[in-house]
């Protein structure tokens, strides 16, 4: 049981892959000792989350559904409708932050690659480990991080869930050799286990 001076904090999780909702748990592990934690997510991400933390509330938040066509000369098409998916999925995100912050008095925000799970009232801390995307068109990659250097102006911080050494990390040039790589916000967790 959380004591009285815990935070009431909103952690949101992707729902692609296992990966997000299982890099999560030790931190809501950590969290849940001295915290009212709320998790927010979708589909396997959120039955995973409420199997392993059957007394947290878990709200259902669904994500945006992003699909890739395997016929190369439709990607340029295909990117642009999912960038539009995208950021229409964040539009929502974001409207129903500002609701759960207000009604469920949310003191921290912790997002896993929910880029619209934020709130400029309260801190908002952005889990990644792709402080740029890899593109089918490498220079098309630059837009990547001008896309990141924009969300992160909505989040305190920015955690990076991966060693900061440049020769000992898992994530490669998708969170090491960029400009966002020395970005002030951005903060190199180390990486998190279960095991």
């Amino acid at each position: 049981m959380p004591d009285k001076s815990g935070k009431r904090i909103l952690y949101a999780v992707l729902n692609w892959g296992y990966g997000h909702t299982v890099h999560s748990f030790p931190l809501i592990d950590h969290l849940n000792r001295n915290h009212d934690v709320i998790l927010a997510a979708d589909g396997q991400a959120r039955i995973l989350l409420l199997r392993r933390f059957p007394k947290n509330l878990c709200i259902p938040l669904k994500d945006a559904r992003i699909t890739y066509s395997k016929k190369k000369f439709l990607m340029p098409f295909c990117l642009a409708v999912q960038a539009v998916k995208m950021l229409l999925g964040m539009r929502r995100e974001h409207r129903i932050t500002r609701h759960l912050v207000k009604n469920l008095k949310i003191d921290r925000i912790i997002s896993d690659n929910r880029y619209g799970v934020r709130n400029k009232q309260i801190p908002s801390y952005l889990i990644t480990h792709q402080l740029r995307f890899h593109m089918p068109v490498r220079k098309l990659e630059g837009l990547s991080i001008l896309f990141n250097r924009l969300i992160f102006k909505g989040f305190t911080g920015v955690w990076v869930i991966d060693s900061g050494d440049v020769n000992m990390n898992l994530s490669g040039d998708l969170s090491h050799n960029n400009p966002l790589s020395s970005h002030p916000k951005v903060r190199y967790m180390g990486l998190w286990s279960d095991l």
